[in-house]
């Protein structure tokens, strides 16, 4: 270890740090991209490498910070890579582990609607309905037209209450008649409650906006 950080060089740093993942060495890995980042506190890639090693190794206790600083190293794709926090903890079957990393890394980052948006995403994941609502209507505050945020929070709603779910669609589609994916959502919704009529009134709108669907 002392020897390849002693060369200074990313190449040889970053492959020692992939031949250590390989052999599941993951100590060695660690120590190997956290010598890197003292040496180098400006390359991504070592961040990234670091990252990407504590969550192979699944040490989310010490993740959150290189997460942050990895996030913030990159301002200008800040809000497409809070949104693909989920995605990098897609595989990992302990959604409260996952949802409790993602609420902390995001607290930096609370200006931001897709922030709200990941923590509601997590908090959803691990069954807990109140802070997913409660994040995705702050997601909704800081972009009140935004589709991606509603449909997460119609998804949940509908566990708890169809018809809470029915009227929040109705009124987020006033406001944004061509939230497509949204009105399909409401569509559906309508079936489950037996509201046939309403139903094929919204297909009806769906089929003529998209009339090759």
């Amino acid at each position: 270890t002392d020897l390849v950080v002693r060369t200074r060089d990313p190449q040889i740093m970053a492959r020692a740090i992939e031949v250590a993942g390989f052999a599941r060495r993951f100590d060695v890995a660690r120590e190997i991209a956290r010598r890197w980042v003292e040496i180098d506190p400006t390359s991504v890639r070592a961040r990234r490498m670091l990252v990407s090693i504590l969550i192979l190794d699944i040490r989310y206790d010490e993740l959150a910070q290189p997460l942050i600083q990895l996030l913030e190293s990159d301002k200008a794709a800040l809000p497409e890579n809070l949104l693909g926090l989920n995605r990098m903890f897609a595989r990992n079957p302990d959604r409260v582990a996952v949802f409790r990393l993602i609420d902390t890394v995001c607290q930096p980052f609370s200006g931001l609607a897709e922030a709200h948006y990941s923590v509601a995403m997590a908090a959803a994941g691990a069954n807990d309905a109140n802070r997913a609502k409660q994040e995705a209507r702050k997601a909704l505050e800081l972009r009140p037209d935004w589709e991606m945020a509603a449909f997460l929070l119609a998804q949940v709603l509908m566990r708890e209450s169809p018809n809470d779910a029915i009227g929040f669609m109705q009124s987020f589609l006033e406001r944004n008649p061509d939230a497509k994916q949204l009105r399909l959502l409401l569509a559906r919704a309508f079936i489950g409650a037996r509201r046939y009529a309403d139903a094929k009134r919204e297909f009806d709108r769906l089929l003529a906006d998209s009339p090759d669907n």
